[in-house]
């Protein structure tokens, strides 16, 4: 695939590019998880002026902008209603794959290493949370996105104003790049 992308992006004429960039987009958007990393590379988010990046660069970044799902890990203390919660209400949300987990011994899904290396960012609900990260989890803590939302434990599962409160600080949270 990358000499296919490469041969395209290095066509001559408009007309064979789009003729090119046309064939190569659908077998992209179909096979996304297989070329997920060469369209990242293509897509050269590294930098903003796309005058100064590759001529195939807005195909890519339009095809991971429609594909690409940013995996959220939403962590609190028994995952029972607070991050139960936002898994529930961004489990069908196109932007995001979800899984939450609990800091406790006894929470539904206990946090892991391997749940925290799945997520591309971890979503706490108070700052105890993102220490216990950082104290069990080290490596994982130097490299991963981290956010506290600082919801206290004062709600029930799926309680109204959690939900108010839960999509508010999300949609901060992404809106700013933070996750």
């Amino acid at each position: 695939m990358e000499f296919i992308i490469q041969a395209t992006n290095d066509q001559e004429t408009d007309e064979l590019f789009l003729k090119y960039c046309d064939k190569i987009q659908q077998i992209l958007q179909d096979e996304f998880k297989l070329h997920e990393y060469t369209i990242h590379y293509w897509a050269y988010f590294d930098n903003e002026d796309l005058e100064d990046c590759w001529r195939i660069t807005p195909l890519m970044r339009k095809i991971w902008s429609e594909n690409y799902k940013l995996k959220l890990l939403f962590v609190c203390t028994v995952n029972r209603m607070r991050s139960a919660t936002a898994h529930k209400i961004y489990e069908t949300d196109k932007r995001f794959e979800v899984k939450s987990a609990g800091t406790d011994k006894s929470a539904n899904t206990v946090l892991t290493e391997e749940i925290l290396d799945w997520a591309d960012s971890v979503v706490v609900m108070e700052k105890h949370h993102r220490n216990f990260i950082r104290q069990k989890f080290p490596e994982v803590y130097k490299n991963k996105k981290i956010v506290c939302l600082y919801i206290p434990d004062d709600y029930d599962y799926m309680q109204t104003e959690l939900i108010e409160i839960l999509r508010e600080k999300v949609e901060s949270v992404y809106e700013r790049k933070l996750i």
